[in-house]
């Protein structure tokens, strides 16, 4: 099968965060495809499914282990149908994160390696990883001396750095009162508005693109009222944070001191901040073998995105991904010829 050929079939499976069927089913075409060569080992949490995959008999200490995630967010059907448009391959999961694995799946299926390798493939990534990378790391069922993420840094970027994460669920009150007369009564939205301009203005940022170096606040969820004739007494709404430079003691501070007595609020999701340690013998070596491949010198960013290793802060780690576009909407394609890119670079380093 050719790189295309796996992308395809991963595609097939509607994989969405906590499809448990769905993802037991691309795991057993992916011990099919790869075959008794390898070895497997399944961890499972909540019943979140994950899969480790190895070279060599030793499953915990590998020299290289790839971490990857087959769960994908929510899409159409039609989206989970691969299509083809020239060097574009469209489809759900198609550059996030999908047509990683599948290069990586036909990287260590056609070539033997003298290290140990694994491929760490789970299924929760999207909705925050915690029932998979979390717990796999804090239990240390995986000790690499380097991890290569392939969910990060398009078109070949190099990342320095991924924000932490918060993610808050807040509830707001008010006095509900007839919409003809709202001077009686308080909005909970307008009040729910208030506290989050507050907490924008806080940290200079602009409401209608509420992102700079340091932070992005967002409100991503808002559930309120149910008649059009009547004020609401009650606003339940969300707010998605990541943050750099700034500690999430700090963040949740600010919030106390803007929260009235009408607001509440607790943690949904968090993630430690990721920094890249440059001067590390493995990740220098990375770095030095990707720049001979592709001729030239690795561009680097910083990344607004988290992903799952966020959980392995202590352990040395590079982000770098293949070309692709749209992800988490629609009309999401990878660049195929950035595959077969992909697979070489990793190919020289690994050789």
């Amino acid at each position: 099968m050719t790189i295309q050929n796996i992308l395809t079939k991963l595609i097939s499976y509607k994989t969405v965060s906590g499809n448990f069927n769905e993802v037991s089913k691309c795991f057993d075409f992916i011990r099919e495809y790869l075959g008794d060569k390898f070895y497997y080992k399944t961890f499972e949490y909540n019943k979140f499914q994950h899969l480790l995959i190895g070279t060599k008999e030793d499953m915990v200490n590998f020299d290289v282990l790839f971490l990857n995630h087959i769960d994908v967010v929510h899409a159409k059907d039609e989206d989970f149908t691969a299509k083809i448009d020239g060097d574009k391959l469209y489809g759900r999961g198609s550059i996030d994160n999908k047509g990683q694995v599948a290069t990586i799946l036909h990287l260590l299926k056609n070539n033997k390696f003298d290290k140990n390798i694994g491929l760490l493939l789970t299924s929760d990534e999207e909705i925050g990883g915690h029932n998979g990378a979390e717990i796999i790391e804090r239990e240390h069922l995986v000790k690499p001396k380097l991890i290569i993420v392939a969910d990060a840094g398009e078109n070949f970027r190099f990342v320095d750095s991924e924000k932490a994460l918060l993610q808050l669920d807040l509830i707001t009150t008010g006095i509900s009162c007839h919409a003809s007369v709202p001077n009686l009564g308080k909005n909970a939205i307008i009040n729910a508005l208030d506290i989050y301009q507050d907490l924008c203005k806080h940290f200079q940022l602009d409401t209608t693109c509420p992102v700079n170096d340091n932070i992005s606040i967002v409100l991503s969820k808002i559930n309120a009222g149910d008649a059009y004739n009547k004020v609401p007494a009650l606003c339940q709404w969300a707010i998605d944070i990541r943050h750099s430079n700034i500690a999430r003691e700090e963040i949740l501070q600010v919030l106390d001191r803007i929260c009235k007595s009408n607001t509440t609020y607790a943690i949904h999701n968090k993630t430690n901040e990721f920094k890249c340690m440059m001067d590390n013998e493995y990740v220098i070596e990375f770095i030095d073998k990707c720049e001979k491949y592709l001729g030239h010198k690795l561009s680097h960013i910083d990344e607004n995105g988290a992903s799952d290793v966020n959980f392995f802060y202590d352990t040395p780690a590079v982000c770098i991904n293949p070309d692709g576009y749209n992800m988490h909407s629609d009309n999401e394609c990878v660049i195929l010829s950035s595959l077969d890119k992909f697979e070489a670079m990793l190919h020289y380093y690994l050789s």
